[in-house]
């Protein structure tokens, strides 16, 4: 088994594991939200691929409205 064997997660469930929420959760966040999930011969991701996805997700900064700048928001 090399590294990257380690680094890929089978299925719904061993993806929602790995971060932390349900299995509907991740399989949502594949449609909607972009999450790095891949189907070939069944469902699998990449650790990292995840791990990174997330990272980038919490520093994306949203820049405040013209409305919230006026009010000093």
């Amino acid at each position: 088994m090399d590294s990257s064997d380690n680094d890929r997660l089978v299925g719904w469930k061993a993806i929602a594991a790995a971060m932390g929420r349900s299995p509907t959760c991740v399989r949502r966040w594949a449609l909607e939200k972009g999450m790095p999930v891949y189907k070939l011969g069944g469902v699998y991701a990449s650790r990292a691929e995840l791990e990174a996805w997330e990272r980038s997700r919490r520093t994306k900064v949203v820049a405040p409205t013209p409305a919230a700048k006026e009010k000093g928001e």
